[in-house]
């Protein structure tokens, strides 16, 4: 489930090796409070690492890369 202000779009990609592989890709926003987000998740991501209870149940919070499309499709257009 992908979901924001500003949700990112999901896209399926097809690998040469017959995988689907999921990608997000994000226009018209500012990707610095994503950025500070992504952070404070690795943060508490690695919190939970260190505490013997959350370790053992494996916890964890799950991220994803997001492309931001206003720099691809800008550097597509100025090919």
């Amino acid at each position: 489930m992908v979901g924001g202000v500003n949700a990112p779009k999901k896209l399926l990609c097809h690998s040469s090796f017959g995988r689907q592989l999921p990608q997000l890709l994000k226009g018209k926003d500012d990707l610095r409070q994503d950025a500070v987000m992504q952070q404070l998740f690795n943060v508490v991501n690695r919190l939970l690492d260190k505490d013997d209870l959350t370790s053992h149940r494996s916890l964890n919070i799950r991220t994803y890369k997001v492309v931001p499309l206003t720099y691809v499709l800008y550097f597509y257009s100025s090919l």
